[in-house]
């Protein structure tokens, strides 16, 4: 062997995913604040479904926190606003019936909104201010669940330590196509699932990201090496804003071998692709064709 292919398998190894993850320790040790995230109908929206009730989540964990010290009734007010008064901080308040599910605190009005209405509210957490939102009503109920093809691309990078990923891992980025919906576009919001894996026995939600206007829709998680031992699968949901979903066919794909090289020679040995040393013996081997290729 030359000393330049020595010197360069040398090289290589120093990139294992082992040496990867030999960095400066982490500071993930931050307390998350416990309050509300978001709302639906989102803030601004325009054209809210009369039937729909008011979704608030909050931050994981925030509604078995013994010491948030405060009621699901007593952390969400609505009000329908008064004609005069454009910035919405105060009108006639709305009665209604308040349920928590997961880390979500649904409101639900005794009567239905009025149409083409505006309406304020604040959602209050235990930490910080809390979440202000105004939106207006249309004319109609939500009668359809959204119109969803699913994903269009799946793709995935290795990625070094991070609080998600201690040990380093693999970044899956999926991107899909926009649903439609007879709510507002705002309201819908897609939930990105693990169902196959090596360590899958139930689907895993890992990510969730709300409708914006694009051609299509970026999400991602990370998923450690041991996860990637074997081919995994996602899928998407689509929730429009009364809770009518609508589900993608699963997809498929190796995060290592689909990721890094199409290789140019073959390997041997079945689980070499799963080693950590794979990616220098494979790089290593794609050399060795290239040499024998200039010398023929």
């Amino acid at each position: 062997m030359s000393i330049r292919l020595t010197v360069l398998i040398a090289a290589l190894a120093s990139f294992s995913p082992r040496a990867l993850a030999q960095t400066d320790d982490l500071e993930c040790d931050d307390v998350p604040s416990r309050r509300p995230v978001y709302v639906t109908p989102a803030h601004m929206a325009v054209g809210a479904t009369l039937g729909a009730p008011v979704r608030v989540r909050y931050t994981d964990g925030y509604f078995e926190d013994p010491t948030v010290g405060m009621s699901p009734e007593e952390s969400i007010f609505l009000w329908r606003c008064a004609a005069d008064d454009f910035l919405c901080t105060a009108g006639e308040p709305l009665s209604g019936t308040v349920q928590v599910i997961g880390n979500e605190l649904i409101f639900r009005a005794d009567a239905p909104f009025e149409p083409n209405t505006r309406y304020g509210g604040v959602a209050l957490g235990a930490d910080g201010d809390g979440l202000e939102f105004v939106f207006t009503t249309g004319t109609s109920f939500d009668s359809e669940a959204p119109s969803f093809t699913g994903i269009r691309s799946l793709a995935s990078d290795r990625v070094g330590p991070s609080c998600e990923a201690p040990e380093g891992g693999y970044r899956i980025d999926v991107k899909v196509e926009p649903a439609t919906d007879d709510g507002p576009g705002g309201d819908v919001e897609y939930l990105l699932y693990l169902t196959r894996g090596p360590e899958v026995e139930a689907p895993q939600l890992r990510s969730r990201q709300r409708n914006f206007s694009g051609e299509e829709i970026p999400m991602a998680f990370v998923i450690d090496p041991s996860e990637a031992v074997s081919p995994i699968c996602v899928a998407v949901h689509a929730v429009d804003g009364v809770g009518r979903v609508t589900e993608s066919p699963a997809e498929c794909f190796d995060p290592i071998q689909g990721n890094f090289f199409e290789p140019l020679c073959s390997v041997s040995a079945a689980g070499a692709a799963r080693s950590p040393w794979a990616l220098p013996v494979v790089l290593a081997c794609s050399v060795l064709c290239l040499i024998r290729v200039r010398r023929r």
